[in-house]
């Protein structure tokens, strides 16, 4: 059975979309899944620095030609691996679509390996970012109760609909106070989305504040494998088991095949 693949994006920095992809992939590795990370914040990655790891080869060789994909592996934990998207990669913001889909192609050479990719998207929107979330099973896209983040979230899915009539959407709220408040947030923009672009969101669950989340960029290990009875662990259990059974895929174009 081929790997599912999860986009994770927010449609503005300072979401913490990045410390929801690390634990949303220690959660499946707790329940004994194979997970491989894509850091495809191309030219600015840092997944590494969370799990403070050197990093050697990195995707910006495979897009030069000068590694294979399977040389960019690198272990986090023994169910955890990571793809990097590098730094210092001047040309990252114009990589085309050619490279885009060279890039996701790359990944066939990983089939049977991986239960589960988990893909942390660069921030905003990017072409980048369109054409990966149009190739995954599922989509989160990560906000707040911020106006700003709420605009912007819209403004993502409302391109992402341009693209892709059907796309496996969630809309997840990090760092709220209570799950109810995520629960309204998602009910929210939902309602917008069915309004005004004709677009369902799914909802598998919301992650409220807690020190202990962000505890992996100041110790090296990520709150679900360091501690798996924190609400935090609990709250990405709830929402990793939804990942189990993704909707059928309605994308038509290129996918990933691992």
């Amino acid at each position: 059975m081929r790997a599912i693949t999860t986009a994770v994006a927010s449609g503005k920095g300072g979401s913490g979309k990045t410390t929801f992809s690390i634990n949303l992939a220690c959660s499946l590795a707790q329940a004994g899944k194979k997970v491989l990370i894509f850091d495809a914040d191309v030219g600015t990655a840092n997944v590494h620095i969370a799990f403070r790891k050197k990093i050697t080869n990195t995707l910006i060789d495979v897009i030069q030609g000068t590694a294979e994909i399977q040389e960019t592996i690198q272990k986090l934990t023994p169910n955890i691996d990571l793809i990097s998207g590098g730094s210092g990669y001047t040309d990252f913001i114009n990589l085309g679509i050619d490279k885009i889909h060279l890039t996701i192609r790359a990944f066939a050479a990983l089939e049977g390996i991986y239960d589960h990719l988990i893909i942390d998207l660069p921030a905003g929107i990017s072409e980048i970012v369109v054409e990966i979330m149009k190739a995954s099973d599922n989509n989160f896209i990560i906000g707040n109760n911020d106006p700003s983040s709420v605009a912007d979230a819209f403004a993502l899915l409302k391109v992402l609909k341009s693209h892709q009539e059907k796309m496996n959407i969630i809309f997840t709220a990090n760092k709220v106070e209570t799950l109810s408040e995520a629960k309204a947030l998602h009910q929210k923009i939902n309602s917008l989305t069915e309004k005004y672009i004709n677009l369902s969101l799914r909802f598998l669950g919301g992650i409220t504040a807690s020190k202990d989340y962000d505890f992996s960029w100041s110790s090296g290990i990520p709150c679900c494998l360091e501690d798996t009875t924190s609400k935090a662990s609990t709250e990405f259990r709830s929402i990793s088991k939804g990942l189990d059974q993704p909707a059928e895929r309605s994308c038509s174009g290129i996918t990933f095949a691992l």
